[in-house]
């Protein structure tokens, strides 16, 4: 659909220009290659973004006196997490997704196909993952701030954090809700569909995913405490 360096303007135009964007993307249709090349690409910026960071703090504590073997060795950790297994990962879970998205399409009577269905959730989930790094970021680095400023000014400046903290969300709420009409804008026309039964079959897949997620943690649970007993019987 786009060339790989077209990718960004995208994201971005999303938020910005949603109503030509959305216009756009309905006409050409985002396949199953265009959403992993989208998540796979942002998921790649993000990760070397990452790997650089971690490459300047790995440089400081050179400066510091730090072990040369051991920050070369952590080098290579953070390369493999973040420019390789962390886009892996994304495409992987991208991937699920729009399996559980299918699942709820079909219950719901959608008649997206599979590839537009990860095409469209490729491509709004990257410019979803580019405002919450940015959210994040930003608090990260606020409240790092805010650390060193409460050796000066004690721990008041701790409310600083929360400040920092709500003034993210009041930016990104915002953003974030702009991308949410998009996804419904834009499924409803994939799986030709009205914007509310978009809306339920998006909030169908969330709801399995969280189901799913629940009995996960019910079971884990359930093995913890199975454990416990046993530690406890062995015990008295």
């Amino acid at each position: 659909m786009a060339s790989i360096l077209q990718w960004p303007g995208i994201w971005f135009n999303i938020i910005f220009r949603p109503e030509e964007t959305a216009s756009l993307l309905k006409k050409e249709k985002p396949k199953l290659v265009d959403g992993i090349i989208s998540i796979g690409f942002c998921s790649l910026l993000i990760g070397f973004i990452a790997f650089l960071l971690s490459a300047l703090l790995s440089l400081l504590g050179l400066v510091t006196g730090a072990d040369v073997a051991g920050s070369l060795i952590g080098l290579l950790i953070f390369f493999g997490i973040f420019v390789i297994g962390f886009p892996i990962f994304m495409i992987i879970l991208l991937l699920i997704l729009t399996v559980v998205l299918k699942i709820s399409s079909i219950i719901l009577k959608g008649k997206g196909s599979f590839g537009e269905e990860c095409g469209v959730l490729g491509v709004v989930g990257s410019t979803y993952m580019i405002i919450m790094v940015l959210v994040y970021g930003f608090v990260l680095i606020s409240s790092m701030l805010v650390g060193v400023a409460t050796a000066i000014l004690g721990f008041a400046s701790i409310a600083l954090v929360y400040i920092v903290m709500g003034v993210a969300y009041l930016i990104s709420m915002p953003l974030a809700y702009i991308v949410t009409a998009f996804t419904f804008d834009l499924m409803a026309d994939v799986e030709g569909v009205s914007i509310y039964r978009s809306g339920a079959i998006l909030g169908l897949m969330a709801g399995i995913i969280a189901f799913i997620m629940m009995l996960g943690f019910s079971a884990i649970m359930f093995l913890f405490a199975g454990a416990m007993s046993m530690f406890a019987g062995g015990y008295y």
